[in-house]
């Protein structure tokens, strides 16, 4: 979760290009999908300015989203 900042996700494109696909911003979640048991996926995440994040064990979360 951004806590404060702004991150941007990409995915890997042909070469040594990148395709951004999202900049995330406060109160924003990424990287949730393995809470999901979807198939694997690979993004790059980078903080385009000064960042806090919080980091949450999938196991976790899943517990916490339960119903």
């Amino acid at each position: 979760m951004v806590l404060t900042g702004r991150i941007a996700l990409s995915l890997p494109g042909r070469g040594d290009i990148s395709v951004l696909v999202d900049q995330l911003g406060t109160g924003e979640i990424f990287g949730s999908w393995v809470c999901l048991d979807l198939a694997e996926h690979t993004v790059t995440a980078q903080c385009v300015e000064d960042s806090e994040l919080l980091r949450i064990e999938a196991s976790v979360l899943k517990r916490l989203t339960r119903i």
